[in-house]
């Protein structure tokens, strides 16, 4: 009954600490931090320390591991996962019934789910990071997606390597490995349900988007002052803004041509 109550007649003696908690092996965990009875990671290097043994155990499956013994149940999808946190997010995120909306901030126009969408408005106050190769150009507001950009657009090192029989190709980033194994397994997970159309694909969002052509949504709007273009993908978003900026990024070779 205490849960509910919220009594917490267990009481910390630790010298000027007196938390109190309301069983007794909650007590005994706390006061794990006092006696300095901490876990520490073993692998070389590593510099990890808890007072929990499952989080030593999460840490160093997530960590230092290669087994991914969490399977998505889901028909047609092949993803495993090291901790079953993270089983759970991915099913949440990719395999809910959730209706993306478009983004309401002007020149955005991004299919967002409902629930992820705030997260989303507040990127739109961040301040970019810039790639540091010389004459890139790339920016993003998540350093994530910066780092991932580095990857797989200026560094040659291939250290994904697909298992599949007689296969073996190299790939930057785990990403564009997880979308190659899926050509040996053939899985087209999303389908899309206009009368007559045959389009599939492994990718929710490039459903998302193919959907649009079937509706003629245009939900990205040009931010530019005076211009009432829209259109229904990123892509030519980004090509329509070069007329405004007179960006002619591709130059002939053939000599002599200008």
């Amino acid at each position: 009954m205490r849960t509910h109550t919220s009594e917490k007649e267990y009481e910390c003696n630790f010298v000027g600490c007196g938390k109190t908690y309301t069983t007794s092996a909650l007590l005994a965990s706390h006061q794990k931090i006092h006696s300095g009875s901490v876990h520490k990671c073993q692998f070389k290097d590593c510099t990890f320390s808890t007072i929990y043994t499952n989080h030593l155990k999460k840490h160093q499956q997530s960590r230092h591991s290669n087994d991914r013994p969490f399977v998505c149940t889901v028909d047609g999808c092949v993803k495993r996962f090291k901790i079953k946190e993270r089983l759970r997010a991915h099913i949440k995120i990719w395999h809910s019934n959730e209706t993306p909306e478009v983004c309401p901030i002007d020149g955005c126009g991004k299919l967002v789910k409902p629930r992820l969408m705030k997260n989303h408005i507040d990127m739109h106050s961040k301040e970019f990071l810039f790639c540091d190769y010389p004459e890139c150009g790339f920016k993003s507001k998540i350093s994530g997606v910066l780092n991932y950009h580095k990857k797989n657009t200026h560094s040659s090192e291939r250290n994904y390597v697909c298992d599949w029989t007689e296969c073996g190709k190299r790939f930057k980033t785990k990403t564009t490995l997880t979308s190659h194994m899926k050509t040996h397994t053939n899985v087209r997970l999303h389908v899309c349900e206009w009368p007559g159309c045959p389009f599939r694909t492994t990718l929710k969002i490039k459903l998302t988007e193919h959907i649009i052509t079937h509706t003629n949504e245009k939900p990205f709007a040009c931010s530019w002052p005076g211009c009432e273009y829209r259109c229904s993908n990123k892509g030519n978003m980004s090509v329509h803004m070069k007329v405004h900026t007179n960006t002619k990024p591709f130059a002939c070779d053939w000599e002599g041509s200008q």
